[in-house]
């Protein structure tokens, strides 16, 4: 398997897992539940879009844009596409995990007061689509980060 194998592999897992992550991003990731002695019965959800998520969700449509653009083009990922993968597929990644861990559905209850924040099977799966559109970036990035004086042969389009 050579390198550009490899990085055309990579764009096709990047452009995949970005699509599904869009996909999962309206799915709930967030829910807050009270139960109060059986009565009352109050519940708030919120999709991966809430607060960071639209920054992370933002990212993965640029990715696929971009991704698309470069496949109609017919030429392979160049260094210029690779680092901007690379930034967009970080900015992605830290939104997530963001959005996971910092964000929340919020329940308000009259005289109650009780909050509780879990997060559900769409955040956890987001999460990890967000690890793979990185890791991929990554493999198409990092070759034109380890050669940065090496200048790629222009494509004829």
């Amino acid at each position: 398997m050579n390198m550009r194998t490899l990085k055309g592999a990579s764009t096709g897992v990047l452009l995949g897992s970005c699509t599904l992550f869009l996909v999962v991003l309206f799915l709930d990731w967030h829910r807050s539940k009270i139960d109060v002695a059986g009565v009352v019965h109050v519940q708030a959800q919120d999709s991966g879009w809430a607060g960071w998520g639209l920054l992370a969700g933002a990212a993965a449509a640029t990715l696929v844009v971009l991704g698309l653009y470069r496949m109609r083009r017919g030429g392979g990922p160049t260094a210029t596409f690779g680092i901007v993968d690379l930034i967009l597929a970080v900015t992605m990644l830290s939104a997530t995990v963001s959005t996971v861990f910092g964000g929340g559905a919020d329940v308000t209850a009259p005289a109650v007061g009780i909050e509780a924040n879990a997060i559900l099977w769409p955040g956890w799966v987001g999460l990890g689509l967000a690890v793979v559109t990185l890791i991929s970036a990554v493999l198409v990035a990092l070759p034109e980060v380890w050669q940065p004086g090496h200048r790629p042969t222009p494509t004829t389009a």
